[in-house]
C-alpha cells in the first residue's frame, strides 16, 4: 500500500545544503516521486560534481547530476524531455546535458519574480497534505492536497474542473449538490476507483454548490464553492496574454491564482495546474506532481 505524506521540510533542510535543490537556470529535471521501504535510510542521494546531498521529492536536478537510490529506495525522475524515468537500487540515472527549452528562461524569470525563494511555500499551497496522513494509514483520513482550511472557493465553469485527493479507499463517490437547496439529488455524480477525477461544469449555471467526495470506509470531504463565469476570474496581466491558450500564459495564470492572498481561488489554480501537468508542463508537474511515499510491507 502506498500512502502520500507531506514532505518533511525540517528533516530535508538538515540533509540538503541551501540552494542545492532550488529551481535555477541550470535546472533540467525533477525528482517527482520517492518511495522507500519501511526502515530504509536515507531517502535519495544526488551527486553533483564532488557534492553529494540527500534529497526528497521536489528537488530540481541539473545536467550531469547522478541520482543514486540507497538500499530499499526507488524514485521517479522527470527528465529534460518531460518523460518519467524510474530508478531503483542499485541502478542510477545521470541527467543528460541539454539546453534549456526556448520558453524555459522567460517562465523561470516569471517564477523568480512571482515566487522568489519561497518555492516550498508555493508547493505547499498546491500539494501539501497534513495531519493524519503522517500515520501512514489511509483508512483514517480523506484530504485534498493543497486544500486544507481554504474556505469557500470560486471555480471557472468554462472548462473542466480537475480534482485529486488522498486517503480512504475506493470506490470514491464524487458529487456536486446545489446550494442553498442542497437536496439529495446531485447535479453531477461520478464514481471512480482513482484518486482523481475531471468534472464537466459547463452545464451548471453560475451559483453556489457543494463538492462532496466519499470513500468506501465512509470518510468524506466537503467543500462549498461557486461556479463563476470566465470573465469573473482574476486575470494575470502578461505579455503572453494575447496567447491565452498557450502553456506559457496558462501556467502564469495558474500561479497568479495560487499565490493570491485571497485563498478562494486555490482549487481553481490547482485544477489548472493539474490540467497542465497532464499535458507534460514542467513547472506544473513540479508544483503538483511530486510525492514522498512509504511502501508498507
Amino acid at each position: 500500500m502506498l500512502t502520500i505524506i507531506a514532505p518533511d521540510r525540517a528533516a530535508l533542510a538538515q540533509d540538503t545544503a541551501s540552494g542545492f535543490c532550488d529551481l535555477t537556470d541550470k535546472s533540467r529535471a525533477l525528482v517527482r516521486k520517492v518511495e522507500r521501504q519501511q526502515g530504509a535510510e536515507p531517502w535519495l542521494s544526488v551527486e553533483r560534481g564532488s557534492d553529494i546531498q540527500a534529497v526528497a521529492a521536489g528537488c530540481f536536478l541539473q545536467s550531469g547530476d547522478i541520482v543514486r537510490p540507497g538500499a530499499g529506495m526507488s524514485a521517479e525522475i522527470q527528465m529534460p524531455d518531460n518523460s518519467s524515468q524510474p530508478v531503483a537500487f542499485p541502478a542510477v540515472i545521470k541527467i543528460p546535458e541539454v539546453p534549456a527549452p526556448s520558453e524555459f528562461g522567460r517562465l523561470l524569470a516569471f517564477f523568480g519574480e512571482f515566487i522568489g525563494q519561497d518555492w516550498q511555500s508555493a508547493r505547499d499551497d498546491a500539494a501539501a497534505v497534513i495531519g493524519d496522513t503522517r500515520s501512514g494509514d489511509p483508512s483514517t483520513y480523506l484530504v485534498m492536497p493543497g486544500g486544507h482550511d481554504i474556505g469557500h472557493q470560486s471555480v471557472d465553469g468554462s472548462h473542466p474542473l480537475y480534482l485529486r485527493w488522498a486517503g480512504s479507499a475506493p470506490p470514491y463517490a464524487v458529487s456536486i449538490l446545489r446550494l442553498p437547496d442542497d437536496t439529495d439529488t446531485p447535479e453531477i455524480s461520478v464514481t471512480t476507483s482513482e484518486l482523481h477525477t475531471e468534472l464537466d461544469l459547463s452545464q451548471l449555471p453560475a451559483g453556489e454548490y457543494s463538492l462532496n467526495v466519499k470513500g468506501r470506509n465512509r470518510l468524506e470531504l466537503t467543500l462549498p464553492f461557486a461556479v463563476v463565469k470566465h470573465a469573473d476570474v482574476p486575470a494575470f496581466k502578461s505579455g503572453a496574454a494575447d496567447l491565452a491558450a498557450s502553456p506559457e500564459y496558462r501556467i502564469e495564470q495558474a500561479i497568479f491564482l495560487l499565490r493570491r492572498p485571497d485563498t478562494s481561488w486555490r482549487v481553481e489554480a490547482i485544477s489548472q495546474l493539474l490540467a497542465l501537468s497532464t499535458e507534460g508542463n514542467f513547472f506544473a508537474k513540479a508544483l503538483v506532481g511530486v510525492e514522498n511515499t512509504v511502501k508498507k510491507p
